[in-house]
């Protein structure tokens, strides 16, 4: 894969670069040099490849120098988004003087124990709000110089510091603070820096989804034996063995995990449809559930798909022509809410589809003519037909009016 699978969203990354205060954590810096790794890696297999990939070059030649920030986040964060502990000299330094400090409090908390070991429950060192201190004995109380810090959770012991190391506690804790402070220190720098490169980060970003998008296309090309058509000539529409992707067995997990259903699973039966100078207007009759809407819809999703640049499940032979305009009539067009009724709001699409008719155009209409009195209907209905192809228009429309069914046949 040109681009490896990343499982979180980018977009609120991007937000949080360009927000004022501060709201990028360690973890999303580290996605974003992952990022950033990611159309690095793009850029340099797509500079050593020996195909003739002349877009994917011009493409990738844009692409900012961000190498310098991407590394500096790989030096500096663990893979949890955590500072690393040799994240800067001075982080090092700090690092030996709390290692220091505390191996020097060990040792005194040791020597306590030896002294009074009778007074104390056990030998252990334990950690009490940020301060090494001892179990002591609830009734040894008083007997020994110390702070103490609370009882344990039975109650019979004392979280004790011992009145000798009261101090190095404190340069512990002072030790403890400097490097918070020194860690917090590096992530704003980071954090500034990605800030500033934000606008190449966004390029990085665009590039990174186009990159996506086509490797996208390329496997679902793949899956579905999908293929670019031919540019046809105006007036000129020529499917071979189309496949609806939404009938297409071959698509049943990828439409169970995209929209919750897997849908036909069955073998479907392509669909050849020629229209040409000759025969612009297809109309097709005939019984319920016989595919005429299904036939209609093919067409259309793959006359759009194929005018986005993307491949369409279809045959080699397959011709689509650049539609200026794509109407499509689908469906039940009644809105309450807008005051229209079924016919009034089928008459508003119709006017649409007469309007935009013409010789690049792509005229669907589903159940042309229905929603009223059927002699009226076919009388609507044949005018439009005349309309669209004294137009030069090319269409296909679904009907159950006999009249308008024999007018095609004429």
């Amino acid at each position: 894969a040109l681009v490896p699978s990343q499982e979180e969203a980018l977009l609120p990354l991007l937000k949080g670069l360009g927000d004022r205060q501060p709201t990028v954590a360690g973890l999303q810096l580290v996605q974003l040099a992952t990022v950033l790794g990611m159309t690095r890696q793009a850029a340099s297999r797509v500079a050593s490849s020996d195909l003739e990939i002349p877009h994917l070059r011009q493409l990738l030649a844009n692409l900012p120098d961000v190498e310098s920030l991407r590394r500096r986040i790989s030096r500096s964060l663990d893979r949890r988004g955590r500072v690393k502990d040799d994240a800067s000299p001075h982080l090092v330094r700090l690092r030996r003087q709390v290692h220091g400090v505390r191996d020097g409090l060990y040792k005194q908390l040791q020597k306590a124990l030896a002294e009074g070991g009778e007074h104390f429950a056990s030998d252990t060192i334990s950690l009490k709000d940020g301060r090494l201190t001892l179990l002591l004995q609830a009734n040894a109380r008083g007997r020994t110089k110390g702070l103490v810090h609370g009882r344990s959770g039975t109650g019979q012991s004392l979280y004790f510091e011992p009145l000798a190391s009261v101090e190095g506690n404190n340069r512990l804790q002072e030790s403890l603070e400097e490097e918070e402070a020194e860690r917090q220190r590096i992530l704003a720098e980071l954090y500034n820096e990605a800030r500033r490169t934000l606008p190449e980060i966004e390029i990085h970003f665009g590039i990174l989804g186009e990159l996506d998008l086509l490797q996208g296309i390329c496997r679902f090309a793949d899956r579905s034996e999908a293929l670019l058509p031919e540019i046809g000539d105006p007036g000129e529409l020529q499917l071979i063995a189309a496949r609806h992707p939404l009938l297409d067995p071959e698509l049943a997990d990828l439409r169970a995990a995209a929209l919750g259903q897997a849908g036909h699973q069955k073998a479907a039966v392509p669909l050849d449809l020629v229209l040409d100078e000759a025969r612009r207007i297809l109309v097709i009759t005939g019984p319920n559930a016989g595919g005429k809407t299904v036939a209609l819809k093919t067409v259309g999703l793959l006359a759009l798909a194929a005018q986005c640049g993307l491949p369409i499940p279809a045959a080699a032979g397959t011709r689509l022509p650049f539609s200026a305009a794509v109407m499509a009539m689908v469906g039940d067009e009644q809105d309450l809410l807008n005051d229209r009724s079924t016919f009034s709001a089928r008459l508003l699409r119709l006017k649409e589809a007469w309007e935009v008719a013409g010789q690049d155009s792509l005229v669907l209409l589903d159940e042309v003519g229905s929603g009223t009195d059927p002699e009226e209907g076919s009388a609507l209905a044949v005018a439009l037909l005349e309309g669209l192809l004294d137009s030069g228009t090319l269409g296909v429309l679904t009907t159950h009016l006999t009249q308008l069914a024999a007018v095609a046949l004429e």
